[in-house]
């Protein structure tokens, strides 16, 4: 039988919340974290994850539901650009940004 993990869903009032809330369930032992575009009260659930990238290690980090079509091609590179740089820079073996399914 495979193994159940359990990920949370972040709703927070603001982005700082968002990202307290991201650190406490590491610290917690939680496998994963998910947001939607209006996890924070609006605020971007990219930058949420990428503030919390650099702030974590082991938590992984979804996003459920992400608008893309609003977002400039070079703003989302830029982003998938900074989680791989924080994936390399912690040498993560697990993919922490799991835009799909994580597996």
């Amino acid at each position: 039988m495979a193994e159940k993990r359990i990920g949370v869903a972040i709703s927070a009032t603001d982005s700082s919340a968002a990202l307290a809330a991201i650190e406490d369930l590491e610290k917690r032992g939680y496998p994963a974290a998910w947001m939607t575009s209006g996890s924070a009260s609006g605020g971007d659930s990219l930058s949420v994850f990428a503030a919390a990238a650099s702030r974590t290690r082991n938590i992984m980090l979804g996003t459920a539901i992400t608008q893309i079509f609003p977002r400039h091609p070079i703003a989302v590179a830029q982003h998938q650009s900074y989680y791989r740089t924080e994936r390399q820079r912690s040498q993560d073996p697990i993919p922490r940004i799991c835009p799909r399914r994580c597996h």
